[in-house]
């Protein structure tokens, strides 16, 4: 008897888990949040001072998107806000200093919509990246290289 009510109990609580969680991914509009329509101006305005092309304090930048995830899996956890560094910091200062530290704070909604973001799995698309872009390697080069170490002689790939 006591195994069904553990197990009634379990699948409640991950019921009600499940439930919280999947209301906390979805817009109040019922609209995913996009990067580029909605969370890029946010950094631009507020972010990228600190942040971005020109200076990078604390050696975080949030205009490339690799560069914005090289801080560690801490900064932005895709699908849980209440966990990235990057969410917590916007909201006060319980963990580190308040963002940003200087000029005006992004509006409630505009953190709304940075929770919503990382909620829902922090997309950012390639096209807004904002990362350079990986140069062709020269075929010549790579058939060498593969020569060299599958012990290929490489006088005879020379012409």
């Amino acid at each position: 008897m006591w195994r069904w009510t553990l197990l009634t109990a379990a699948l409640l609580t991950a019921a009600v888990g499940y439930r919280s969680v999947a209301g906390a991914q979805s817009p109040q509009t019922g609209e995913r949040v996009d990067f580029v329509r909605d969370v890029q101006p946010i950094f631009v305005t507020y972010c990228y001072d600190c942040h971005g092309p020109e200076k990078q304090m604390n050696g975080f930048r949030v205009d490339r998107r690799a560069d914005a995830r090289r801080g560690g899996t801490a900064v932005m956890i895709a699908g849980t806000a209440a966990s990235s560094r990057l969410y917590l910091r916007l909201i006060g200062s319980t963990y580190g200093r308040q963002m940003p530290v200087e000029g005006d704070r992004p509006r409630p909604e505009e953190i709304d919509t940075i929770r919503r973001w990382i909620d829902q799995g922090a997309v950012w698309p390639d096209a807004a990246s904002g990362d350079p872009p990986v140069l062709p390697l020269d075929a010549a080069t790579v058939r060498a290289f593969s020569g060299g170490r599958h012990g290929v002689d490489l006088s005879a790939l020379e012409t």
